[in-house]
């Protein structure tokens, strides 16, 4: 089965500590989409069109977490874009995404999270915490098994995008997590 399948006799949802930081046995997945989280709605005439604050936010929200990004926005539909938003997280110091959710079929964003989710984990042995940072309100539009977003979600604003409240909102929300 997979990650968002629900807990199975050998892989029962543990309890989290408080420490938000990844251990060796256990991954933590950032979903990010970029237009209304790192990319505010209106700044697609700048040159650099990615917004300094946000950025900072995001890498904040990486670092504490242990968190590795994986990319669910229409951004990871080309490889333009996909180069622009690497270079934005280098910018700020983060590693570049470990790869992006798949394109399905009228699949919505939370299905194709899911997806990726279990095609990648599929008997990974380790625990995984994961969340989903969008400006579209994931957890409404979710019909995933299990509905494996419900409390996994940073809602942004499309105007102002991540915020340091939102990071520390979404570093509470992986604290809280059990692991998958």
């Amino acid at each position: 089965g997979g990650a968002c399948e629900g807990a199975q006799a050998s892989r029962r949802p543990l309890l989290v500590s408080r420490s938000v930081r990844a251990s060796p046995c256990m991954r933590t997945f950032l979903f990010l989409d970029v237009d209304g989280v790192c990319h505010p709605l209106g700044a697609a005439g700048r040159t650099n069109p990615f917004k300094r604050e946000c950025m900072d936010a995001l890498a904040h929200l990486a670092r504490e977490s242990g968190a590795e990004i994986v990319l669910s926005s229409t951004w990871r539909l080309s490889e333009t874009t996909q180069q622009r938003v690497n270079e934005a997280l280098a910018e700020v110091g983060l590693a570049a995404c470990i790869g992006a959710t798949p394109v399905l079929p009228l699949g919505s964003r939370p299905m194709e999270i899911w997806r990726w989710l279990r095609d990648t984990l599929v008997d990974a042995g380790e625990g995984v915490r994961f969340l989903a940072l969008d400006d579209i309100p994931l957890e409404a539009l979710d019909k995933t098994p299990g509905r494996c977003l419900q409390g996994r979600c940073v809602l942004t604003q499309k105007r102002t995008g991540l915020t340091h409240e939102l990071a520390g909102q979404g570093l509470r929300l992986l604290a809280q997590q059990a692991l998958w």
